[in-house]
């Protein structure tokens, strides 16, 4: 059995912006805050109906673990969620296929 000590929403661990284009950063800035060393000491980020969110969010989220990590190892600058496991859990038979144009 696996027991969770908190699960909490992405926009609420990662600070999200509400409104997030393709080079925004999560809300917080300060590498030994609170949610700095929570991300860093995480081993698994779990994304639930990741297949209804946007992939500008999902990236804001990689570019904030990213800037995190590369903190405590400049090696994992460019790599993908900072190093973290990462899991994506959705329907994604939701998702409509657009026709490319």
């Amino acid at each position: 059995m696996i027991q969770f000590s908190s699960i909490t929403t992405a926009h609420s661990t990662f600070k999200i912006p509400l409104k997030v284009q393709r080079i925004s950063m999560c809300n917080f800035t300060t590498p030994g805050s609170d949610t700095a060393r929570l991300i860093s000491m995480a081993s698994i980020n779990v994304w639930d109906e990741a297949s209804m969110i946007s992939r500008d969010l999902i990236e804001t989220a990689n570019r904030t673990a990213q800037d995190i990590m590369h903190i405590l190892n400049f090696a994992l600058q460019h790599v993908p969620s900072g190093g973290k496991t990462a899991v994506f859990n959705g329907d994604f038979l939701q998702i409509q296929v657009q026709p490319a144009k």
